[in-house]
């Protein structure tokens, strides 16, 4: 797999549910493009953050889902699913993720009320109209996952 500019990042970033294994041998086996793919992985995260570019922002998150959703697939390879330079991407990405989203609850958080009946009401109304709750790895979770892979995605984000 030869992949030269920007625009074959992301065409590697679309395409890494339907070809995990060639994906992940490429960025274990090649520094630079690793290197490069993680250079891109960072600038959409300082455009999505930084930047508030929601398009960057919803890219940020669909090469999360495809990461994570390497973990929980039925025919999930074992190339895919020890590629350092892919758990490389996604640690970061989803540090990055955790740290923007944790710096809103924060702001937010300036407001809540103090008696614990009406911080609860708050939290409940928070909770219901962030749109994590209605992401599909919750939802595949919900629906699909086995007991092995809701443990294993429970274990993973210790």
């Amino acid at each position: 797999m030869k992949l030269n500019s920007e625009e074959d990042i992301i065409l590697l970033t679309k395409h890494l549910s339907e070809r995990p294994d060639d994906i992940a041998l490429a960025l274990d086996s090649s520094p630079d493009l690793a290197d490069r793919a993680y250079s891109y992985a960072m600038n959409l995260v300082e455009r999505a953050y930084s930047g508030s570019d929601r398009e960057a922002e919803q890219h940020v998150h669909s090469i999360l889902w495809e990461l994570l959703s390497l973990r929980f697939r039925a025919d999930k390879s074992l190339l895919a699913e020890q590629s350092y330079q892919l758990y490389r991407i996604q640690t970061a990405l989803s540090k990055y993720c955790i740290e923007h989203e944790s710096a809103n609850v924060l702001e937010e958080a300036q407001n809540a009320p103090q008696k614990p009946e009406e911080f609860m009401t708050w939290v409940d109304s928070y909770c219901a109209k962030h749109p994590a709750g209605n992401h599909p790895l919750f939802q595949y979770l919900g629906d699909q996952a086995d007991i092995e892979q809701f443990a294993f995605f429970d274990s993973s984000m210790m």
